[in-house]
């Protein structure tokens, strides 16, 4: 680390985005706000994790592990490899992102809808569905709430 190196802090909006840096003192370096769909509306961080915590690359396109998604059009370059809930007929269009409700949920994975900490389709299908829930999946698939990825 060179002599003129600061410690930085990045910290997360709701929805796990990059959303703020600060210094040591916690006082705002940078900002960046996104449009629902995850396009830059102002500012910008120094990080290539942007919008959801996802890596923006140089075309434009966010990567979600399984896929690419592109904040211009709001839906993801690639269909999805599975269905993740057929009983759920937001779920049918396999190339959109978070059930069309980008302000609520995420998919970290490409593959799966998140609110918080909850994996959506489970959810969905422990409550209309409870006889073909596969409950060990459901309860492997938890997540702690607490993550570390190297920027």
């Amino acid at each position: 680390m060179s002599e003129n190196a600061t410690l930085k802090y990045v910290h997360q909006d709701h929805l796990g985005g990059t959303s703020v840096v600060s210094d040591a003192s916690g006082a705002l370096v940078n900002s960046i706000k996104y449009t629902p769909w995850g396009l830059t509306r102002a500012g910008d961080v120094p990080t290539d994790k942007k919008f959801t915590g996802q890596r923006l690359d140089n075309t434009g396109l966010y990567y979600y592990g399984a896929r690419y998604y592109d904040p211009q059009i709001g839906r993801f370059i690639s269909p999805d490899t599975i269905v993740p809930s057929p009983a759920n007929p937001q779920s049918l269009n396999r190339y959109s992102y978070v059930l069309n409700n980008p302000l609520k949920y995420t998919d970290p994975s490409g593959h799966e809808v998140w609110i918080g900490d909850v994996n959506v389709e489970s959810l969905y299908d422990w409550m209309f569905n409870p006889f073909l829930m596969d409950w060990g999946t459901t309860l492997s698939t938890g997540k702690s709430g607490c993550h570390s990825q190297p920027l």
